[in-house]
């Protein structure tokens, strides 16, 4: 007497229990990315790089006598 669901072949608990399983493995998919998007190594040399053109440009601004980034605007 269990209403089948035609789509899946499953009773309705066992569809609900499908689809939760479905949206904790999106959701351990979307943490991995989040980490890998945020690694700590990889920002520190962007940021690093970055600050090396900063004191870069900055040198030679001073040594010729230019205007900066602030000035320029």
């Amino acid at each position: 007497g269990v209403k089948i669901n035609r789509q899946t072949g499953m009773c309705r608990r066992c569809t609900e229990e499908y689809h939760l399983a479905q949206e904790r493995a999106f959701n351990e998919q979307l943490e991995r990315e989040r980490v890998a998007a945020e690694e700590a190594a990889d920002i520190d040399d962007v940021r690093r790089e970055r600050d090396m053109m900063r004191q870069r440009n900055s040198r030679l601004c001073r040594k010729y006598g230019l205007k900066g980034k602030r000035e320029r605007k």
